[in-house]
């Protein structure tokens, strides 16, 4: 390139060399302006204002696995490329010519380093929002394939923590006689007949309305990386945070602290160590729960510990058997262990105002008005 030839002599095929005050130009062949996977793009007319993201990539990129990482709450650019701010900021090291993925510490993620573009796609094998829920990161799959569910962290059911993790499938089935609405409003008639009346709603919730999961489950972090990070367990949103006991630290946990009852409903409302059920349904307009010698036994021995939904009318826990923790699913007996004192052994639904003794078989020797085996028509 010769310096002192009266001409602007600039290389990647920069559209406005030569004679000068012909005004600017731009590059059409620099290798450090592609749009990230090899392919050079035209850059911005040299003098215009500062080039955004959008100039070489899109904001949001779709290549790879770009669309269901950035699909989930909370997830950003700066998640995987330190220092990146989407449409606004280039990340660190964004001009050394290689594809770096990190969050801190190059390679802090598991995923090569310095890896050049357009070469094949690669795996995280250290990345947290990739564990087995107990702190074992997983492999990904290659960043732009299909990943197996579940199973691509959590292997199998867990046998850890409480107990045997519940069957999803089974939680949710929309035949269960009673689950709360997710994805798909709860059946207005039929087998699976749940839906509330407006007087057991509360926050706002209408009959047959349908719920997600971020209705029940959220971050609680804005330190949290995508939507997994809560201090509380079970990840439960809302104002009210603890169930099945009365502080939320024990949430998932099978002994050490005191149970729900209808007694301690209000014990800690309005904090993080309120009662879960609080935050949607006023628990005081059920006649079952007012009656005597109810209100001292815990929810949990009447209803399913994780109430997801279940064989039986609302969410009971009922098991016709001698032995009902030998039917029940033992994540959802009282204590999430296979253990505690399941009450009934049969339920009918009713009206919430107007339950009767009928309704409800038990044999257990506290419940001696309901000792008819005739009474009740639903169990697991």
């Amino acid at each position: 390139m010769n310096h002192v030839d009266g001409l602007i002599e600039v290389s990647n095929s920069y559209s406005a060399a030569g004679t000068p005050g012909n005004g600017y130009g731009a590059c059409s062949t620099a290798s450090c302006h592609d749009n990230g996977r090899g392919s050079i793009v035209t850059t911005p007319a040299w003098g215009s204002s500062p080039a955004s993201c959008i100039a070489c990539h899109a904001a949001a990129p779709a290549t790879g696995s770009h669309s269901i990482h950035l699909a989930e709450s909370g997830v950003g650019c700066a998640d995987c490329h330190k220092g990146a701010v989407q449409s606004t900021t280039v990340p660190d090291q964004h001009l050394d010519e290689n594809i770096d993925v990190y969050v801190l510490t190059s390679g802090d993620l598991g995923y090569p380093q310095n890896k050049t573009k357009a070469t094949a796609y690669s795996t995280c094998s250290t990345a947290s929002c990739h564990s087995n829920g107990l702190g074992v990161y997983k492999i990904t799959p290659p960043w732009g394939g299909s990943g197996t569910g579940c199973n691509m962290c959590h292997n199998a059911l867990p046998t850890t923590g409480a107990a045997s993790w519940m069957d999803v499938g089974l939680a949710f089935n929309q035949a269960n006689k009673s689950f709360h609405p997710i994805v798909a409003a709860a059946n207005s008639t039929g087998s699976g007949t749940s839906v509330l009346a407006a007087g057991q709603l509360a926050g706002g919730w209408t009959p047959g309305q349908t719920m997600y999961c971020t209705d029940c489950h959220s971050t609680d972090s804005a330190n949290s990386t995508g939507p997994h990070g809560s201090a509380i367990k079970w990840m439960l949103a809302g104002t009210n945070k603890a169930w099945p006991y009365t502080t939320a630290a024990y949430n998932g946990t099978s002994s050490g602290e005191t149970l729900r009852t209808y007694s301690n409903r209000a014990t800690n409302q309005g904090t993080s160590n309120g009662l879960f059920c609080l935050n949607c349904h006023p628990v005081t307009v059920n006649n079952v729960h007012t009656k005597g010698d109810h209100s001292s036994v815990p929810c949990v021995g009447c209803h399913i510990r994780i109430p997801h939904g279940g064989k039986v009318s609302r969410l009971i826990s009922a098991a016709d058997s001698a032995t009902p923790l030998t039917i029940l699913p033992s994540r959802l007996a009282p204590d999430g262990n296979g253990g505690g004192t399941v009450y009934l052994r049969k339920f009918t639904r009713a009206a919430y105002n107007s339950y009767s003794k009928s309704n409800c078989y038990s044999s257990n020797s506290s419940c001696g008005s309901h000792n008819s085996s005739s009474y009740g028509s639903e169990s697991w």
